[in-house]
């Protein structure tokens, strides 16, 4: 183990590598305990131990700012998670992802948990180098919605430059407006005068007229939903902002500080733009309007709505979200996220968009486990379903009396298919040849224990063909699958899978070890 002295710290730290850490004082290392109690333990009373644990990115510790990085996933990596989770709830059928004719406010997300999700969202939409919230706004900026309002009103004849039908019509109903001409008054010469004159036979001439104007302007029901929902945002950050303020034990604080204050920055400045300036209070949800469905920028809008509306229904359970705020903890994120690639590579495996999405109960009777996702799809008559959190307990589903509880479940009409995240797996190594069943325990190292958790999956849940674990590996790309006998689609495998890499292994697997039948 590698010691650093306090004084020292400052160079770049790696994930999962436990660091000794020497201090001046005795009170530095009664702060770091108590500040850090997950990832620092007192030795001495002038010693401890650091271990950043899942966490990459800069970290801030007693007042050094310390760069952790992985050699699994990089910050970059982490961001692509984020986002592609962020993409891909959006884009699921859930029922909650219609729109909706009812407004929602800042209490509808006051957990802490929905919170955290809906503020991923928002920096999603913002920061997104695709389609994100400026660019949408630009384009509207540059072409906005404009309310035409026509307006008669009153003008002196001879500032009137807009003569209508409702001009004359007004100059006839009006007599009062009208003036007797004396003498050889040049104005009797006009043609209005000898119009009016042909019909009374004196020469009258008015002295005001009307004239129609069309007023245009941006205080339409479009631009005021662009108004509500940046400031919507701003207020969810603000809010936010305020809750990781107050959270004493987050890692990662002052860089959640620094994203908030640079997207209110963002969204401050899009909520005071002029155009914004004269356009009053939304009353209503336009979303009747064929303009904010269609028109560029707009429609970006009413997505990004979506997107935010949608998230209320979270994805993660507290205990997760709780760890992704405080500890940044990639494992827990890099399981969520298997599940959304998952999603994305059955979809092209069978060439179809799922049917529905729901959120379920992972546990009928203990519901503070928390909330798992089941996705359905109909591919040539046969029912596919990919479930995330799904429960298995002894009885009708397993056969083993522990609950089991795989990341990922796969079924295919009464086939059954296993696959968990394991973020800490970094090679696979098994020696096949063992066929003493004592040696076989032994040939497992620590990490490999999880492949072998695989066979418990294989050999408990009815109907489980195989059982793989999903790891990520930047170099490794070819999955490692251990048949039962030759050539058959029963086994327990390892599958790397890895943000910013490609999934064609992964769909030639599938297609070769699960949905063959079907081609």
């Amino acid at each position: 183990m590698e010691t650093i002295k306090f004084s020292e710290l400052g160079r770049e730290l790696q994930s999962f590598v436990d660091y000794g850490i020497e201090f001046e004082n005795e009170e530095l290392v009664k702060q770091a305990e108590t500040q850090y109690p997950f990832i620092f333990r007192k030795v001495t009373d002038k010693s401890g131990i650091l271990n950043l644990k899942n966490f990459t990115g800069v970290f801030e510790f007693l007042g050094k700012s310390i760069k952790v990085s992985s050699s699994k996933i990089d910050p970059k990596d982490y961001e692509k998670m984020l986002y592609d989770i962020v993409e891909g709830m959006a884009q699921l059928p859930f029922d909650f992802n219609t729109p909706t004719y009812e407004r929602f406010e800042i209490k509808d997300i006051e957990e802490s948990s929905v919170l955290y999700h809906v503020f991923l969202i928002i920096k999603h939409i913002l920061m997104n180098p695709k389609e994100n919230m400026e660019d949408s706004f630009e384009s509207i900026v540059s072409n906005p919605i404009r309310r035409e309002e026509r307006i008669d009103i009153k003008k002196d004849v001879w500032d009137a430059s807009n003569i209508s039908f409702k001009t004359i019509e007004g100059i006839v109903n009006s007599p009062s407006q009208l003036v007797l001409l004396q003498g050889d008054n040049p104005l009797g010469n006009t043609a209005l005068a000898q119009a009016i004159y042909n019909k009374s036979r004196s020469q009258y001439f008015p002295t005001q007229v009307i004239e129609p104007l069309v007023i245009r302007g941006f205080d339409g029901p479009e631009n005021r939903f662009i108004k509500y929902f940046i400031s919507l945002c701003i207020e969810i950050i603000e809010c936010f902002q305020e809750y990781v303020l107050h959270q004493v034990l987050a890692i990662n604080k002052n860089q959640l500080l620094i994203v908030c204050g640079y997207m209110l920055e963002k969204l401050e400045e899009m909520y005071n733009h002029q155009m914004l300036r004269e356009v009053g209070q939304m009353k209503y949800l336009p979303f009747n309007s064929i303009s904010l469905q269609k028109r560029e920028g707009y429609k970006n809008f009413l997505k990004f709505y979506n997107m935010v509306y949608s998230s209320i229904h979270i994805l993660f359970d507290e205990r997760k979200s709780k760890l992704i705020i405080e500890n940044k903890d990639i494992a827990q994120l890099y399981e969520i996220w298997t599940f959304i690639k998952m999603i994305d590579v059955v979809g092209k495996c069978i060439e179809q968009e799922p049917i529905s999405a729901l959120k379920v109960k992972t546990d009928e009777v203990r519901a503070n486990i928390g909330y798992g996702i089941r996705i359905k799809y109909l591919y040539r008559d046969e029912e596919v379903s990919l479930s995330y959190n799904r429960t298995f307990r002894k009885g009708e589903k397993a056969s083993y009396s522990l609950t089991l509880r795989p990341d990922i479940v796969l079924e295919i009409g009464e086939a059954r298919y296993i696959f968990d995240a394991k973020f800490k797996i970094q090679k696979i190594e098994w020696d096949q040849s063992v066929i003493d069943e004592e040696k076989e325990d032994e040939s497992f190292t620590f990490k490999n224990g999880d492949i072998y958790k695989m066979h418990t999956y294989k050999d408990a849940i009815k109907g489980v063909k195989f059982a793989c674990v999903l790891y990520p590996n930047p170099i490794h790309e070819n999955i490692d699958f251990f048949e039962e006998e030759a050539g058959s689609s029963f086994g327990v495998g390892a599958i790397p899978l890895m943000p910013g890499k490609g999934n064609d292994n992964l769909i030639r697997f599938l297609n070769e070890r699960c949905f063959k039948g079907f081609q």
